[in-house]
């Protein structure tokens, strides 16, 4: 009876250095189960004592069902490749996170204030200066083509709510029958009109550009000279505009406070024609009225 007990713990001693041997000379493949929602159920094998074994095998306590917390977007084949190595998993998370419109947004704006600081701390040497000043004014230079479509939006949006305020202002002048005032006014909307259509045609004309590989190439280049200078211009004009319908509104409402006023005058005469009574005395409080305004 000893005698087998010492020949099985021999062979359960042999077993094991070779199941070791066997998992530090090659990495089983790991398995998914599944069936398991959404999280790998990890199976790797016995890889010995802590610090024992290959960097590149999942320790067996890791289960990502018990408190294991997976960044969003990551599936079960992006967490384990195929051999189970936890460095490309880290290449992948790295990845993720450099790489994230965050962190650009992040590193664009180190950039440019590391590039400024540089600029204005560097005096002394002439060289390190214009380096940073050149790279500075291609930054100011990218940044302005691509915000001048933005600019652009801004002024289309503006210029259809100026035609739809022109619209109502066309509309309130039909029903209304035309004056001298009137007139002026209606000149004034239609004059407006086709200053809107100018900018209109020449914006569509500055987006499109020319056609052909060296055209195409020169229309690149003069838009990138010009940049600034078309993101000054767009914007001035977007300030015009919103002054100008500013004062089209105020205009609108003043006409509206001009008619009101005239009912209100014409009516106070028609109840000075009919004899007084005590229920109609109270019109006299209609003598404070402000004097009428003029477009």
């Amino acid at each position: 009876m000893a005698l087998a007990l010492s020949w099985w713990k021999r062979a359960r001693g042999a077993f094991s250095r070779q199941e070791r041997a066997q998992s530090t000379a090659t990495s089983e493949e790991l398995r998914l189960d599944p069936l398991s929602v959404g999280l790998p159920n990890v199976e790797s094998p016995n890889i010995g004592p802590p610090n024992v074994g290959p960097l590149n095998v999942v320790p067996s306590n890791f289960d990502p069902s018990n408190g294991a917390e997976l960044r969003p977007g990551l599936t079960a084949n992006e967490v384990l490749d195929k051999d189970g190595s936890s460095i490309s998993v880290l290449r992948r998370l790295l990845h993720r996170s450099w790489f994230s419109p965050h962190s650009r947004t992040l590193a664009w704006e180190t950039l440019t204030r590391g590039l400024e600081v540089l600029k204005d701390a560097t005096p002394f040497c002439p060289p390190v200066q214009s380096v940073a000043g050149g790279l500075l004014q291609l930054i100011y230079q990218c940044d302005a083509i691509a915000h001048n479509p933005a600019e652009r939006r801004k002024l289309y949006a503006c210029v259809n709510t100026i035609k739809d305020h022109l619209d109502v202002a066309r509309r309130s002048l039909d029903r209304h029958p035309i004056t001298e005032s009137g007139q002026a006014v209606k000149a004034s909307v239609e004059a407006f009109d086709s200053v809107l259509q100018d900018v209109l045609r020449d914006a569509k004309a500055q987006a499109l550009g020319s056609q052909g590989r060296f055209k195409r190439f020169k229309r690149h280049a003069q838009v990138f000279i010009l940049a600034r200078f078309h993101k000054a211009q767009i914007s001035d004009l977007l300030s015009r505009l919103f002054e100008a319908d500013a004062h089209l509104r105020v205009r609108a409402l003043l006409s509206l406070v001009n008619i009101f006023c005239t009912l209100i005058t014409l009516d106070r005469g028609h109840s000075r024609s009919i004899p007084t009574t005590p229920s109609t005395s109270s019109n006299s409080a209609l003598t404070i009225w402000p004097p009428r305004w003029t477009l």
